[in-house]
């Protein structure tokens, strides 16, 4: 069973798609996604900000960004995150959420615990969750857990891009990865062959995340 959050925490990293992933499925539709970030990390915030406002047909209003200067130190975190909760989480609040899926692991650790305790002393429910990769199953608290389907997962070429603050450009096809628009012709003319998705795989989209890392 899916818990939608009223205020949903996010930790965005150098890879965003499962930020978006984990919005599209666990934000409140008329509820807040706040957004925590390092100086590296803002433009894959902000790329995934834009690509949520069209997917979800959410406001600007709706979204809050955290930026930790410090992603390591524990006493700067909690700081900065009880200033910002202050500000932007009147209360009472029925539902905090938190996907620590991206982000440093130090990031993950000392946010979960701040909120976690914030939780316990407002009396507000709190729900953390991970997506896992490997077995594409969404886990929450208490060892529930839900298996996500391909329809839940939908992304075209052109938001994973922007995802990453990239663009295919109509007009101009060479100057966008030239080396790889022989393979995206390929598997766009043969869809069900295994050997071109591995193609593309290896030399399109690997390069993409290891360039983001």
């Amino acid at each position: 069973m899916i818990v939608r959050s009223k205020q949903l925490v996010l930790l965005v990293g150098s890879n965003p798609l499962p930020n978006l992933v984990a919005a599209s499925l666990l934000s409140q539709p008329d509820g807040c996604i706040h957004v925590v970030h390092t100086i590296e990390t803002l433009p894959f915030a902000k790329n995934l900000e834009k690509l949520l406002l069209n997917k979800l047909e959410s406001r600007h209003e709706q979204f809050g960004f955290l930026c930790l200067n410090s992603p390591t130190n524990q006493f700067i975190i909690h700081q900065v995150i009880s200033s910002y909760f202050v500000n932007n989480m009147p209360l009472p609040i029925e539902t905090v959420g938190l996907n620590y899926t991206s982000g440093m692991k130090s990031m993950a650790v000392h946010v979960y615990e701040f909120i976690k305790d914030w939780c316990r002393e407002k009396q507000s429910t709190f729900s953390f969750s991970y997506l896992d990769p490997q077995t594409n199953v969404l886990k929450f608290t208490k060892g529930n857990e839900k298996r996500l389907t391909n329809e839940e997962c939908r992304l075209s070429l052109v938001e994973l891009l922007a995802l990453h603050g990239r663009r295919v450009f109509e007009e101009e096809t060479s100057a966008a990865f030239p080396s790889f628009r022989n393979n995206l012709a390929n598997i766009a003319a043969n869809p069900s062959c295994s050997s071109v998705r591995r193609e593309l795989t290896k030399k399109f989209i690997k390069p993409i995340l290891r360039h983001n890392a």
